[in-house]
């Protein structure tokens, strides 16, 4: 019953059962993987001339990334905060000040 069951159980659970160590389990595995070769994947090359293809793709939309853009949104959008963060402070406080003194002056 035990061999059944073991066969049907993925073997990284079969490695980890008993093993206690990072360095183990990639002992392990590296054996699995030497022992089964198909199990490897072909290293892939990339087709000739994408790598060009992608940098003048890059060089046509200009030196400003997306990633610029949105650091720069981020920048102006935190600067806006902060200029209209003491105005709208002090307008806050001004209106619970009138409040509490509209309350104190009814009662």
């Amino acid at each position: 019953m035990y061999k059944k069951n073991k066969e049907k159980t993925p073997i990284l659970k079969q490695i980890m059962h008993g093993t206690k160590s990072q360095e183990k389990l990639e002992a392990h595995l590296l054996d699995y993987m030497q022992k089964n070769l198909d199990l490897t994947p072909e290293q892939i090359s990339p087709p000739i001339g994408e790598f060009q293809k992608i940098v003048d793709e890059l060089g046509k939309r200009g030196p400003e990334t997306v990633m610029r853009r949105q650091i720069r949104l981020f920048h102006q959008s935190f600067r806006a905060v902060h200029f209209f963060q003491k105005p709208l402070i002090l307008l806050m406080v001004i209106i619970i000040m009138a409040a509490v003194c509209a309350v104190g002056g009814s009662a």
